[in-house]
């Protein structure tokens, strides 16, 4: 079930309000007008003892509105037990109150002879949900209704995504909820009967679904009839009322959230925008812009799994929306300069944590997840235990630097937390398969060996390739030599293994330890000759084809895993995901030589949020991580710099003089080369501009 913007409503509510909201619930569960009240009107410092209205079980119930809930519950509760002589206590919180920190007061509680119970916000809205008290609910906060006869605006693919993200619905029977919802929805909208035929084909429409699948809409009409949510009229079929009410009240909270989110981007921009005659308008229009960037994001993330266009046209996509954003930022007066991306950012984090943006977003993935392309990624969705994810160099070193070392805010780490915390809490596990393992291991000598003398030289290398480097300048901006060797000590790296002439295989022993640690497990094995040499043909057409450079030793990893993998699906019919930001793995998937999904971490954390059936709120990232990268693009570009230095020089950046001509020579190269870089043109431009004096390289 997910239903984040009402438990939020719930949590914004005053005293008053919520008094009105727990009542409403206290009645759905069966309790009695209270026997014994005391105060109602102090703000909730008094507590009323109610009994269930056929058994004679007295509860002493607390109905408050306060964020320090711990205090307050055992206060009461023990008021309760001496004062009005039960020792069953139940604490009604508009607030959400963690299972684990409940569980421990209440142990505290019964040592005192109360038992206590609790009903918070996330319990409150999913008895709304199922007894249909939303709209009383939503009377209770002043937010109105409209009548259930009433059209809501809006196209139909848009309100079955807003409705479903909404309802929600378990991932076992993910696309045949999907089907269902869009189906009560367009009745929902409609005023008049709309005939079965009819109705079959506008499903299959919004859904982009095949003809072929007319047979599963037709069953789910037929399910729904069955279950009286959609009933027979004038010979075609329409919404009960009862899912009319359901749908007026979805609705309702979505203009409130809309409302929510306009104060708020209004707000923020109040100091910032020059424009002050038509700035609700300008706001309008940024919403537009905001939501076009959060439909975009769901199509680049569904095309991992469905296939609808390549990774690079659907994240162009993406780009070509914030573009769009600058342009009407520009339009405003806003200042140019380092300070839009940041802007940007903020904008879209705003967007993407308000429950109108997660719903438009969630909604949107929903209705793209029921093509044919993901019955499997589903399948395993619905049963955690079939569904492993494996993670390459780029995202397993990330990863563990965020976990040894803590948050840093950029797209790999940020990105990388957000897989680690969704396979925590759908109890999906991670694996890194031996190859990546050895990369891990190699990046972490290469930081010690190349990037030393160079650490404390320049922040643009917290957007370096080599995620130690880039993390621990996050961290610490302005880190010493002696910090970075203590930071890259943390991850099992002593001066014995960095001088060892084989302190590659050590090393991987301290890192395997490390991810085990954290519950991540280390994949061997490799690949049949077959299946490794049909990865290494995919991959040399890959390279080929995207004009990439890259090592042997990396190429040879890289078809050892996509073998293995591909062996993996054939004969154990096994679920796989790739979890990776490099574009390669992406290409040979759209080829068709992958038998397993791609995607990035910031895609599937968001789908495994969607998908995996839980009652936490939903936790999505991608709009966030492209904002991110668009931030960081300029501190990456003065990385690519050193990091192509670091890989030719690897250590005689120590000496000042050379280190002196790498610094005048990246500033010269970025004036030169405003746009892309190539590490290749750079390593050049580096053996001329070290024979000849830097002025005269300039004019070459």
């Amino acid at each position: 079930m997910r239903f984040d913007s009402l438990v939020r409503l719930i949590q914004s509510a005053d005293y008053l309000s919520f008094r009105e909201i727990a009542l409403l619930a206290l009645r759905a569960r069966g309790f009695a007008t209270p026997a014994i009240r005391d105060g109602w009107s102090d703000g909730g410092s008094d507590v009323a003892v109610y009994t269930f209205a056929l058994q004679s079980l007295r509860f002493a119930i607390q109905i408050s509105v306060e964020s320090d809930w711990r205090a307050k519950l055992r206060e009461d509760a023990r008021k309760a037990k001496k004062t009005l002589g039960t020792s069953d206590f139940l604490y009604v919180s508009s607030q959400r109150l963690a299972e684990v920190e409940f569980q421990r007061v209440a142990d505290e509680l019964v040592r005192d002879g109360i038992r206590a119970q609790r009903m918070d916000s996330q319990a409150i809205a999913s008895l709304a949900l199922e007894r249909n008290l939303t709209p009383s609910i939503l009377e209770a906060l002043g937010i109105r209704v409209p009548p259930t006869e009433a059209k809501p605006s809006g196209d139909p693919r848009q309100m079955a995504a807003y409705a479903y993200a909404f309802f929600g619905a378990d991932a076992n029977d993910f696309r045949t909820r999907v089907i269902e919802r869009t189906i009560l929805t367009l009745l929902a909208q409609s005023q008049t009967p709309i005939a079965k035929n009819e109705l079959i084909e506008t499903v299959l429409m919004t859904l982009q679904l095949a003809k072929g699948q007319a047979g599963l809409v037709r069953s789910a009409v037929d399910r729904l009839t069955q279950q009286q949510a959609v009933v027979s009229e004038g010979g075609g079929v329409a919404c009960s009322l009862a899912e009319r009410a359901k749908f007026a009240s979805a609705f309702a909270v979505r203009v409130a959230d809309l409302k929510t989110l306009t104060a708020q981007l209004d707000e923020h921009l109040k100091p910032s925008i020059r424009i002050q005659k038509d700035r609700s308008k300008f706001v309008d229009g940024l919403i537009e812009h905001l939501g076009s960037i959060l439909m975009a994001q769901a199509d680049a993330e569904s095309g991992s799994l469905t296939g609808q266009g390549s990774r690079s046209d659907l994240q162009g996509h993406v780009r070509d929306r914030f573009q769009a954003l600058h342009a009407l930022l520009d339009s405003a007066g806003f200042p140019e300069g380092p300070g839009r991306a940041e802007e940007i950012k903020e904008l879209t984090r705003i967007a993407v944590a308000s429950s109108f943006g997660k719903q438009l977003l969630a909604g949107e993935l929903f209705l793209s997840l029921t093509k044919l392309g993901t019955a499997r990624f589903l399948e395993a969705a619905g049963a955690a235990g079939e569904f492993h994810i494996l993670l390459d160099a780029s995202v397993a070193i990330p990863m563990l630097c965020a976990k040894l070392h803590g948050t840093a805010d950029q797209r790999f780490f940020v990105a990388a937390e957000h897989l680690s915390y969704q396979s925590q809490l759908h109890k999906v596990p991670l694996h890194v398969p031996e190859p990546y393992l050895e990369e891990a291991a190699t990046h972490l000598l290469a930081a010690a060996r190349d990037y030393l003398p160079i650490i404390d030289q320049d922040p643009d290398l917290r957007g370096s390739q080599n995620a130690y480097v880039a993390h621990f300048k996050l961290l610490h901006p302005a880190g010493s030599k002696k910090e970075f060797r203590r930071y890259l000590a943390g991850f099992g790296l002593t001066p014995a293994i960095e001088g060892a002439r084989r302190g590659r295989d050590p090393l991987m022993a301290e890192l395997s330890k490390i991810f085990r640690r954290y519950g991540i497990k280390i994949v061997a094995g490799k690949a049949p000759r077959g299946a490794r040499k049909q990865a290494e043909e995919a991959l040399a057409h890959a390279i080929n084809d995207l004009k990439f450079q890259r090592e042997n030793l990396l190429l040879k990893h890289d078809a050892e895993v996509i073998g293995k993998l591909n062996q993996l699906a054939i004969e154990q019919a096994q679920a796989s995901v790739l979890c990776t930001w490099d574009r390669m793995h992406f290409y040979v998937h759209e080829k068709g030589a992958a038998s397993f999904d791609v995607m990035d971490p910031a895609a599937l954390g968001d789908m495994m949020s969607l998908a995996l059936a839980t009652d936490t709120e939903t936790s999505l990232l991608g709009p966030m991580v492209v904002a991110m990268q668009l931030s960081d693009e300029e501190a990456e570009r003065g990385a690519a710099i050193w990091d192509t230095l670091a890989y030719i020089e690897s250590g005689n950046l120590s000496d000042a003089e050379l280190l002196q001509q790498a610094k005048e020579f990246k500033a010269d190269y970025l004036r030169r080369h405003p746009s892309r870089l190539d590490r290749k043109d750079i390593l050049s431009a580096w053996t001329r501009w070290k024979q000849v004096k830097p002025e005269k390289a300039a004019g070459t």
